[in-house]
């Protein structure tokens, strides 16, 4: 599954063409849809008012709530890597969380994929393979 950081839905708002094409596609499948974190959602917000807003009209972006034992994990990560965003650490925590029936792991659609740790699988928008 393909998660969307604040710079990937930023990328959205800007109608970058391979975001924009993602989403088009999950909108047309019923396939996975795109994973946005709240917590990205509220960064966008405060930085594009709307942008939130639009990306999650989207019928195949399906926004990820926050939950407890994520903010506790976003908030170790930034403990860590303290040169992390919050949305960052969060969209970390996010693709990082255990997977359920047999899903695969997230990985993070990012406008900065170097700004991540390593380890992490965090991949341009610019990616080539997308």
């Amino acid at each position: 599954m393909i998660l969307l950081d604040t710079g990937a839905i930023r990328a959205f708002w800007n109608s970058h063409p391979v975001v924009s094409r993602l989403v088009d596609d999950a909108n047309r499948t019923s396939g996975r849809p795109l994973i946005v974190p709240t917590f990205c959602l509220l960064e966008v917000e405060q930085q594009i008012p709307g942008a939130g807003i639009t990306v999650t009209a989207q019928p195949g972006v399906m926004p990820e709530p926050l939950t407890t034992p994520a903010a506790l994990a976003a908030a170790q990560i930034l403990h860590r890597y303290r040169d992390l965003t919050q949305g960052m650490a969060v969209a970390i925590a996010t693709a990082t969380a255990p997977v359920e029936r047999g899903e695969p792991a997230h990985f993070i659609l990012t406008d900065h994929p170097d700004a991540y740790p390593r380890g992490i699988v965090a991949v341009s928008i610019d990616h080539l393979g997308l």
